[in-house]
């Protein structure tokens, strides 16, 4: 987010998914929640 890397877990919900992100990293990139972000996902191996 805002340049920035960070890893976390897809949860899914209703038939998407839910990208969690920690209250930190929403702050320091301005994202309030309700807010429409666009994403790159990178998916490690299992």
């Amino acid at each position: 987010m805002a340049g920035a890397g960070t890893t976390t877990s897809l949860l899914p919900k209703d038939g998407g998914y839910l990208v969690p992100l920690r209250t930190a990293e929403r702050r320091r990139a301005a994202v309030e929640v309700g807010d429409v972000v666009h994403v790159t996902l990178t998916f490690a191996a299992p």
